[in-house]
This record gives C-alpha cells, structure tokens and sequence, in this order.
C-alpha cells in the first residue's frame, strides 16, 4: 500500500525492496500505468531491471520470484484486475524503448 507522503514510484519501489529485496538502483522505472475500477483504482509501474538486478523472497508476502517471460504471464495465476489489465499492459510495453 502507498504511504500518504509516498509517489506511486516511491511507493512501488519501497514495496519491491521489502518484498523481493530489490533497490531503486537496480532498476529504470519506464512508465506508470492507471487502472480505474469505479470507486478504486491501481498504479502499475513498469520498469526495466538492470543486469545487477538479483530479486529474492524477502519476507513472507513472496513465496516465489522468478523471471518469466511476457508470453507466459498471462497464463500465470494474476490478480484478476491486474489479469484483466495485462492485454492493455502489453500495448504499454511495445511502445517503451
């Protein structure tokens, strides 16, 4: 969850450190990306990792990290929000250097 002083940027790479051990220099945060859902909505923040980037299972709310590639992630058990989101996602990541 954001902090109420906290970016969307800030917020997602506090959350990556604390739950896959990666720092804000391991990574180029490319673009964000809404999702509305009426009365709520999501940030999605897509970065690139660099070649240090070494994710982990850093506590207990990430049981497993590992890299996939982007034509497996849809058949992955996603959120569903974030599921019904991916098509739009992957419109995002083609237009990204």
């Amino acid at each position: 969850a954001r902090d109420s002083h906290e970016s969307f940027v800030e917020a997602a790479i506090r959350e990556a450190h604390e739950e896959i051990g990666v720092t804000a220099t391991e990574i180029e945060v490319l673009t964000e990306s809404q999702e509305s859902h009426g009365i709520w909505s999501y940030q999605t923040i897509i970065a690139r990792a660099k070649e240090e980037c070494d994710p982990i299972a850093a506590n207990q709310e990430s049981l497993e990290v590992r890299w996939v590639e982007r034509s497996e992630v849809a058949q992955m058990d996603l959120h569903p929000a974030f599921g019904k989101n991916w098509i739009r996602l992957q419109d995002v990541l083609q237009t990204l250097p």
